[in-house]
């Protein structure tokens, strides 16, 4: 039908409404934007459903080394002789620190050192008393003073032994001739045996006392020489050595001459290994992070801007709650992929300890569809609504 005839069939007004006289109207052009913007449209709402967004959990966090910070104690009692450390110091493992000097342990090793020592000269005396005496090998007046002692009451016991001895065999003739009677000999007989008997017992007692006196010296000497021994250990702790490598921090105000006292912090050591990030984790977040997760990291000393981020990945998560703050927070160890940001001209910029960063590690991934209906759900869901009131 031409539009003549349509003209003649349809009233004006009902034409002027019509599609084909508004495509009549309309320019190819107004067609074509129509018709990509339908399109553009439509491939938006199709994006929703393959179009993802990575998800992230944020965190406060602290650039720290991965080992602890080692504190320098004092293990002894005194003053300091000499310090070689100043504040920011770099020290190797075993660089002498500091010299402590202790009066007492020194009077105490003097004091110990000389009991060693006539300790083992009495040993040495009583060894040789108790084999084969000799004047001449005594060293000590105690024991010269006994052996003395000792030789007069052996010739007193054997002056009285040859007396007794004289009488006896005296007695014995006369006995034989039968001059004199058998009880009267006998009791020369006792007197010889008896002064026989005291000079053996003589020198078994003066030996057995020199023996005793020989075994509770060498048991006093292992006594001393186990105190020496812990006193040579004591005095180790009067050489302070570097724990571990690293830097000199919060040193204690001592100079020479200042009074240390045992277990007083003299200084740490920010030990110089592998910088890790610690994050504090909100315990409503701590179920989404795992070891193995990748995490991007924002340091507040960086502009992000011009530097990026810095990058690595979740190695280690505390299994206990800690508080920093008043605030209960999951510690998560973070390893760095490297340790230094760049700029586009290749300038680097390294990472401290100390910095302060923001963490955000990847959860999960997230369509648009899938986040638009999270968030109708938060609206429109009424025990969303009973909860949060």
């Amino acid at each position: 039908m031409d539009p003549q005839q349509e003209k003649e069939l349809m009233p004006s007004v009902l034409l002027e409404i019509t599609s084909q006289n508004y495509l009549s109207q309309t320019s190819k052009k107004s067609i074509l934007i129509y018709l990509a913007f339908c399109l553009a449209t439509s491939c938006a709402l199709v994006s929703f459903f393959f179009v993802s967004i990575s998800i992230s959990k944020q965190a406060t966090a602290l650039i720290r080394p991965s080992t602890e910070i080692s504190t320098v104690r004092s293990l002894v009692n005194g003053r300091i002789k000499e310090s070689f450390i100043k504040e920011n110091q770099f020290v190797k493992k075993g660089d002498l620190l500091c010299m402590i000097e202790s009066e007492p342990l020194i009077e105490k090793e003097k004091f110990l050192t000389v009991k060693k020592q006539d300790i083992e000269n009495f040993i040495s005396d009583l060894r040789q008393l108790t084999s084969t005496p000799k004047a001449s090998g005594i060293t000590t007046a105690l024991y010269r003073q006994a052996y003395r002692s000792h030789q007069q009451k052996l010739a007193e016991a054997d002056t009285h032994l040859s007396k007794t001895k004289t009488d006896y065999n005296r007695n014995l003739k006369l006995h034989n001739e039968r001059v004199i009677a058998d009880v009267e000999f006998e009791n020369f007989k006792f007197e010889f045996d008896k002064a026989q008997n005291e000079l053996e017992l003589l020198k078994q007692n003066q030996l057995s006392q020199w023996q005793n006196d020989l075994r509770a010296y060498e048991r006093e000497l292992q006594d001393i020489e186990s105190q020496l021994a812990q006193l040579r250990k004591e005095k180790e702790n009067l050489v302070i050595k570097a724990p571990v490598t690293g830097n000199i921090q919060n040193l204690a105000g001592i100079y020479q001459g200042s009074a240390v006292f045992t277990n007083q912090d003299i200084a740490q050591i920010s030990p110089a290994t592998n910088l890790i990030v610690e994050a504090y984790i909100n315990p409503n977040d701590i179920g989404f992070i795992r070891s193995g997760m990748s995490a991007r990291f924002q340091v507040d000393a960086f502009n992000y801007n011009q530097w990026g981020l810095a990058s690595g990945r979740v190695m280690e998560i505390s299994n206990d709650v800690h508080f920093i703050n008043e605030k209960p927070v999951f510690k998560v160890k973070c390893q760095l992929d490297k340790e230094y940001l760049q700029l586009k001209n290749g300038y680097k910029g390294y990472l401290k300890k100390g910095m302060t960063l923001q963490a955000r590690f990847m959860v999960t991934e997230r369509t648009l569809w899938q986040l638009l209906y999270d968030k109708a759900d938060d609206w429109l869901n009424p025990n969303t609504f009973i909860t949060q009131n």
